[in-house]
């Protein structure tokens, strides 16, 4: 009876375009074929669907587990954004590996003197261990702790020692000051400090070292937390971490709230609106949870994968509501979900894959954060788009939109229905209803204005694009803690006073290698002290260094190399047997360490992170100065050639190099 009828429907369609070639009247009948209603044409039969609903919620759990798990694992370190085969990890992994972490924090506060005991009192508690619940001690957070007391009453000493048997240039107290002015003492040698230096696990659980020191710090000092100022390299990512959370937390729910209404504005149907937010709100989810159980962790960027999914699951909900509400027209409730899913599948699926292939081209960066942000979104959208069709269409062949909360929706079509009648139905009396009602609307006529001016459309779109690719290269990038926080947080306030009243916070190392050649190991260790004092001298030249430290600031003045008094020679070969007998001390200090076939002296280099510098030029200017220093002192030194070609010191020695 169905095929008798099917028969004769073809048929009538035959006979009322008999002028029609046979792929239009296929077309045609495919086309009234998909529109009609059947019962037997549901989205997936009944238990298959609750059996996917029922899966689908098994899979929300799991994936907000993933997703809560990491946000925990949230890490902006710098150093993990390059991959480990990148030249300036490899430089950064292997002056860890000999000189452990440069991290530090710098801790001080109004009316801090230098010989306040309260420093000696914070540096015992801050090198406590915390215990856990049953009592256990716990791996410690800091890994050493400096004041400036100590520091002054060390070098006091050493330098008496030094003195001993001739007159010092200045006060001893003097001499230890000027060691130290910048780094641990004021630039007014007016108030001190205690610097902080991390233990592996207190780099690992940055926050919960930060908590310990400002708790640690209130306690002993009973001072708030406002008067007390902490900033260094450590505070950063912990800082960057905490902002972004919280900044997350406040602007999800008000997010949420504005999509929201803007569905039910839209919709104006209350299961439309909820299992779009649902499916959205699930799917966000799922780009946070991959990155946890690959082993990842997030950062500032894999954050934005959240809210890009949010957008893009819902403007596809959209999509699918609308097409829904054609087919219910159209057809009636019998296949409306199917109807739906067959003429929304292409489309989204086009839109999710062009969206993949933008994000996945971020997959080829070197940059850590940005090849995540690529491969999690592409995840995220791809994983996305599967479930919206299958909970969707389960969703909504279960319990259909329309059929539950408006039973008027007949009246509500043929309202419709009247509206679309000032369109010529005598120039297309096959017009479906939904072609129509489309074709009246109003934001038909605005794309019917487009279609009819798409050539200027085009050329004012090129246009713009020209215009506004000018100015790309007056893009500049900033990753200096001062472009990431607002002006008034409070890392930012404790950089810019610990800044101006002691010295730069941000270090830049530089290893000096000296091989154990023949001819190296015939100059004593005073000798090779003089080179790390040419090279430290020379770098506090640099524009943009506010402070050096090494070796040279933790140890008594060495004596001068060129006197040749009998005092100076007897001093400099006591002070020269002294550092032989204590070499193990030396390396204690990070700034000295012994090889088997070389040992490497380092110069920290310090400047302000209050300073808007560019690192790249500063770099530059750093490497060429030390060549510059070595070379006039007859020293060779490894170095580009591309930076070779940019000395300006060096250009005769190239070109008789070239002539030669």
């Amino acid at each position: 009876m169905e095929e008798n009828r099917s028969f004769q429907s073809n048929q009538e369609e035959i006979s009322r375009n008999p002028e029609s070639s046979p792929s239009e009247i296929k077309d045609e009948i495919s086309r009234k074929k998909e529109l009609s209603p059947g019962k037997n044409d549901r989205f997936l039969n009944a238990p298959l669907r609750y059996l996917l609903l029922f899966l689908f919620a098994i899979f929300f759990v799991i994936l907000l587990y993933g997703g809560n798990e990491a946000q925990k694992t949230s890490n902006n370190e710098v150093k993990d954004w390059f991959p480990k085969t990148f030249p300036e990890t490899q430089k950064l992994m292997f002056f860890k590996n000999h000189f452990g972490s440069s991290e530090m924090v710098l801790i001080s506060w109004d009316g801090l003197t230098p010989e306040d005991p309260v420093q000696e009192v914070l540096a015992e508690e801050f090198l406590k261990s915390e215990t856990d619940e049953k009592g256990a001690a716990l791996p410690p957070l800091v890994g050493k702790v400096l004041t400036t007391k100590g520091i002054l009453e060390k070098l006091d000493s050493m330098n008496e020692k030094r003195y001993s048997r001739q007159k010092p240039p200045k006060p001893i107290r003097e001499i230890s000051e000027e060691k130290i002015q910048g780094w641990v003492l004021s630039r007014d040698r007016q108030e001190g400090c205690v610097v902080v230096e991390p233990s592996e696990e207190g780099v690992a659980n940055r926050e919960a070292l930060l908590e310990k020191l400002y708790a640690d710090a209130i306690r002993v000092t009973g001072l708030t937390r406002e008067e007390i100022h902490i900033a260094g390299v450590t505070c950063d990512s912990v800082e960057i971490d905490r902002v972004t959370k919280t900044s997350q937390m406040r602007l999800m729910p008000i997010f949420i709230l504005v999509c929201a209404l803007l569905l039910v504005a839209c919709l104006r149907n209350p299961i439309l609106c909820f299992t779009v937010l649902v499916i959205a709100g699930v799917n966000q989810q799922i780009g946070p949870a991959a990155i946890y159980f690959t082993g990842s962790h997030m950062d500032s960027i894999s954050l934005l994968i959240v809210a890009l999914t949010f957008v893009l699951m819902m403007e596809s909900g959209i999509h699918l509501s609308n097409y829904y509400r054609e087919s219910l027209l159209e057809g009636g409730l019998d296949g409306a979900v199917t109807r739906t899913v067959r003429k929304g599948l292409l489309p989204c699926v086009l839109a999710t894959v062009t969206t993949v292939l933008g994000m996945g081209s971020l997959a080829i960066s070197q940059v850590s954060p940005i090849r995540h942000f690529g491969v999690y979104t592409s995840i995220s959208l791809l994983a996305g788009t599967f479930t919206l069709f299958i909970f969707l269409g389960s969703f909504w062949e279960n319990w259909p939109p329309y059929e539950y909360y408006f039973p008027g929706l007949k009246r509500r079509k043929k309202k419709l229905e009247e509206e679309a009648l000032p369109i010529k139905k005598e120039e297309s009396p096959e017009r479906t209803f939904a072609e129509v009602h489309f074709l009246n609307n109003r934001w038909a006529k605005l794309g019917h204005f487009i279609c009819g001016h798409y050539w200027l459309i085009i050329s004012c779109a090129v246009i713009l694009t020209g215009v506004f690719s000018l100015f790309v290269s007056r893009l500049e990038t900033n990753i200096s803690i001062l472009g990431m926080l607002d002006s008034s947080n409070e890392v930012i306030i404790d950089y810019h006073y610990l800044e101006e009243k002691v010295g730069g916070l941000i270090p830049l190392e530089v290893v000096l290698r000296v091989p154990k050649t023949a001819e190296n190991e015939g100059r004593t260790l005073l000798e090779r002290l003089e080179l790390v004092g040419m090279v430290q001298r020379c770098l506090k030249d640099v524009p943009g260094v506010d402070g050096t430290i090494s070796i040279l600031n933790v140890l008594p003045d060495p004596p001068p190399l060129r006197e040749r008094s009998l005092t100076a020679v007897s001093a400099r070969r006591i002070f020269s047997r002294q550092l032989e007998e204590n070499v193990e001390s030396l390396e204690d200090t990070r700034y000295y360490f012994q090889a088997a076939e070389e040992e490497m002296w380092r110069v920290s280099v310090r400047v302000q992170a209050i300073a808007k510098l560019k690192y790249e030029e500063l770099l530059k200017a750093i490497e060429l100065r030390i060549y510059e220093t070595l070379l006039k002192n007859g020293i060779t030194y490894a170095i580009t050639p591309s930076q070779l070609e940019d000395a300006a010191f060096l250009r005769e020695p190239l070109a008789a190099m070239e002539k030669f």
